[in-house]
């Protein structure tokens, strides 16, 4: 198994917190065979009025062709690792028997993605002034083109509800996401 990157924020790591993380990803050792790295957060926030302690935990590890995450999040970190070991173990089982496709070059294949055949009407802009919402920026430093499908296992590794991606099929870019109705939705320029 690769070296596991430990990063903390608001709390201080005890070596039996990080050996007790390497021993639940020891039992999974046969799937991370692959794994480039392995990076785990770990952050802590104060208790306020509403609740108590709360620890948020999230690994990520960067496979060939894929990152896999999972979060969650609790008043003991402890928990929170034996929370996270089952969907931990269910991505990269995910992961390992769609790694032949990746792999060998096999075409994506999906059932139909559901077409919007509804459009919401637009909703009235208000001017906002002097409104400067916080953004979060994420980079990635991939840019391959995927398939619909592809990017359907993309999303579910990394467990979200939309994904963009560079469509290989119009060679722009599009976002994949989850319908609440079931299914899934395709957004692309004409």
């Amino acid at each position: 198994m690769h070296k596991i990157i430990f990063q903390a924020s608001n709390v201080k790591l005890t070596p039996e917190t990080k050996n007790y993380f390497k021993q639940k990803l020891n039992k999974l050792e046969n799937l991370l065979a692959k794994s480039t790295s392995i990076l785990i957060f770990i952050s802590h926030s104060n208790p306020s009025n509403k609740g108590g302690e709360s620890y948020k935990v999230e690994i990520t590890i960067k496979m060939p062709k894929a990152f896999i995450k999972v979060e969650d999040h609790g008043q003991v970190i402890n928990t929170v690792i034996d929370l996270l070991e089952i969907p931990l173990k269910r991505r990269l089982e995910r992961y390992r028997n769609k790694y032949k496709r990746w792999e060998k070059g096999e075409n994506w294949k999906t059932i139909e993605l559901d077409q919007m055949n509804h459009k919401e009407p637009e909703r009235i802009q208000e001017d906002y002034q002097n409104y400067y919402p916080a953004i979060k920026r994420k980079y990635y430093d991939e840019d391959r083109p995927l398939h619909p499908a592809e990017a359907i296992e993309q999303m579910e590794l990394l467990g979200h509800n939309a994904f963009l991606f560079k469509n290989i099929e119009s060679d722009k870019y599009a976002m994949i996401y989850k319908r609440k109705k079931g299914g899934y939705g395709l957004i692309e320029p004409r």
